[in-house]
């Protein structure tokens, strides 16, 4: 008696591996948007934070009032970016200026050639505004909070990444199984 043979015929195996062959590049695309997105609310939580405290003495300003004024209320301090082109090197980049960083990280400001500082209003002339004290130092408490908008939005973040990377793949498997299906449905009609 011959032995019975089993052949197996992979139906569209072409279209199989164009499936795998365009889930990393979908993904990337998919992934790519939801850092952005990611990156951006860091960057407009941190300008929404950027409101001072209620202080003390003649130079404080009321609870709620602009921290910063002009350039500084703008955002133009606070950057969000992606930088890489494919999955294993995108990166999403926020990240605050070197002025910025003093209100981050709190410092003492302190003359390094008079015995005092003068500040003074601005009026957009160099040396021409008008001096409203002179101090030993200014201490500049920690108050931008930055890094915590940053951390606070991580969690939400990785979900939409992870989400984001889902759907690709599920799209792109779906997309080539549909063809696949179309072939398999027409080589059936014609059995």
């Amino acid at each position: 008696m011959p032995t019975q043979g089993v052949i197996v015929d992979a139906v569209n195996f072409d279209e199989l591996q164009q499936a795998f062959a365009a889930a990393p590049v979908t993904t990337t695309r998919f992934v790519k948007g939801a850092m952005g997105r990611f990156s951006r609310r860091v960057r407009r939580r941190t300008i929404q934070q950027m409101t001072g405290s209620k202080g003390v003495g003649p130079l404080s300003k009321p609870a709620g009032a602009a921290l910063f004024g002009g350039q500084f209320k703008r955002g133009g301090h606070v950057k969000g970016f992606l930088t890489g082109a494919d999955l294993s090197s995108l990166e999403s980049v926020s990240k605050i200026s070197r002025i910025l960083r003093v209100h981050e990280e709190g410092a003492t400001i302190t003359p390094t050639q008079a015995g005092m500082l003068f500040l003074s209003k601005k009026n957009g002339k160099l040396g021409a505004g008008k001096v409203f004290a002179r101090v030993k130092s200014v201490t500049i408490p920690p108050r931008l909070h930055f890094t915590q908008a940053w951390a606070n939005e991580i969690p939400r973040g990785e979900k939409e990444v992870l989400a984001a990377a889902h759907r690709a793949l599920r799209l792109s498997m779906e997309q080539r199984m549909k063809v696949i299906s179309q072939y398999v449905n027409k080589g059936l009609s014609h059995v």
